[in-house]
């Protein structure tokens, strides 16, 4: 599951303004580093190994970082620095270069002189990321004890990147979601993380596979089998909560629980029990003569396809599993559409051969031909969004929802195979009847076409699905 959101960075437009030459300091959050945004390269070369055992036999660290610095190795290979003070110093910046140790020292104390001025305390419990920039510094802070990131002006959430929130608390939720990514960014300096986050987030997800297992609409983003998975490596990394390894398994995990929470209101006054509850103000898309004359000219399919889009996209929140249901469901469709339009253009040759009415045969030949069209257009543009995930489902459902007609637009096209295809059998029916009345009697065709259009009525009585009443009980047995 995702909530859509901009992640850009602020345009430094703050008070925190280096009247240097070093540059500006401007404030980051810690899912808007340049963590994975760096791009470098290195040359490679033949080398001389020593004999023996050489230098092989004992740390290969450099030993020139000034005191109370030491060097770190993240699971993933990132190398960071930390400078055990109070505040904690974090920084991904290659300290073991001078000019960049220099500028590290400049903006310590600069942030030093600015958290005195504006009164903020800091405790042993909280930490400080900086990142060089070739035009000045970024920075965050978190704390340990609160598990938030902070700053030090006030900022608005959009100058931020954060995405629009209900309440100081709902903030909150996505503050601590920051706090848990930088855990998991910098895991092996701080002495790992207490039991008891293991144990909740193992009771989370214990209830979790219940819900899921007992609820179609649960809001929960993971199945069940998911969820086992997950309990394993928790239990498995309660056994040693101070590795470094574990602690980004706990992390990583907690990044997802508190994205959840974000996305669900959790705790909140208005929270979302079920994935299919919206709990923000709808968006209205007022019926006019285009929509209107859409659904009769798709025979209300499009609004089938449409109101399908809207439950998949509650409040502009998609579900992984939903997704490809839905993607699957479509995908049949449009395989069905193109076999029967592909079967009738192979009849149309008997109608060739016959000589009938050729503006109809023709007609529908043309139609069945654009229903194979379409059919193959749609499953080839969606063929990479079977198995995609929730963000970039999120994504694609952003980009062909229209801000005048919502999904309505996406629902004629995705309608249109089995439209074209309705018309053209209808057209090749038309056109068969047509041949009966020329070569027998026109009383034997208008049988066969009451005939057709009673079978007809009667297979859709029994396949029309049933309306029943809605209920808001989410479990089901």
């Amino acid at each position: 599951m995702v909530y859509p959101q901009e992640q850009k960075q602020t345009s430094g437009n703050t008070t925190c303004e280096a009247s240097t030459s070093h540059g500006t300091l401007r404030p980051i959050t810690s899912v808007t580093t340049e963590r994975y945004n760096k791009y470098s390269s290195v040359e490679l070369s033949n080398l001389i190994i020593p004999a023996g055992l050489g230098r092989f036999d004992r740390q290969s660290t450099p030993t020139y970082l000034p005191e109370s610095w030491a060097s770190y190795v993240h699971p993933e290979g990132q190398l960071y620095f930390c400078r055990h003070s109070t505040p904690v110093i974090v920084t991904e910046a290659y300290l073991y270069n001078s000019e960049n140790m220099q500028k590290m020292s400049f903006w310590l104390k600069w942030i030093e002189v600015l958290c005195e001025e504006r009164q903020i305390a800091i405790h042993p419990g909280v930490e400080l990321f900086i990142q060089l920039e070739e035009s000045g510094c970024a920075y965050y802070f978190v704390d340990h004890l609160s598990r938030t990131e902070f700053w030090l002006d006030q900022f608005d959430t959009d100058d931020m990147g954060l995405p629009q929130v209900a309440s100081e608390e709902h903030l909150k939720l996505a503050l601590n979601e920051h706090y848990w990514s930088h855990v998991e960014y910098f895991p092996a300096h701080f002495g790992g993380l207490e039991e008891f986050t293991v144990n909740e987030l193992i009771s989370i997800f214990s209830h979790a596979t219940l819900d899921r297992m007992t609820s179609a609409v649960s809001t929960f983003p993971y199945t069940p089998k998911d969820c086992r998975k997950y309990i394993d490596l928790l239990k498995n990394a309660r056994e040693d909560t101070q590795d470094m390894y574990n602690v980004c398994v706990i992390a990583r995990l907690w990044v997802l629980i508190m994205n959840h929470r974000f996305t669900t209101h959790h705790g909140q006054e208005s929270s979302r029990l079920s994935r299919t509850q919206s709990i923000l103000a709808p968006k209205i898309y007022t019926p006019n003569f285009v929509s209107r004359a859409i659904t009769r000219l798709t025979l209300g399919l499009s609004d089938v396809y449409t109101s399908k889009l809207d439950d998949v996209f509650v409040d502009d929140l998609v579900y992984t599993e939903q997704w490809h249901e839905l993607m699957q469901s479509n995908t049949k469709d449009w395989k069905a559409s193109l076999q029967i339009s592909t079967l009738l253009l192979f009849a149309h040759i008997v109608h060739c051969i016959i000589p009938g009415v050729p503006s109809l045969g023709l007609a529908s030949a043309i139609i069945l031909f654009t229903s194979v069209l379409s059919a193959s257009l749609l499953l080839i543009q969606h063929r990479h969004l079977l198995d995609t995930t929730a963000l970039h489902a999120a994504d694609h459902l952003l980009a062909i929802r229209s801000q005048k007609y919502g999904f309505k637009i996406t629902g004629m096209l995705f309608a249109l195979p089995a439209v074209l295809n309705t018309y053209g059998a209808a057209l090749f029916l038309a056109h068969g009847l047509t041949l009966v009345a020329l070569r027998l009697h026109p009383g034997v065709a208008a049988g066969i076409a009451l005939f057709i259009a009673l079978f007809a009525w009667c297979a859709h009585r029994m396949v029309a699905p049933r309306q029943f009443a809605y209920t808001t009980e989410k479990c089901e047995v």
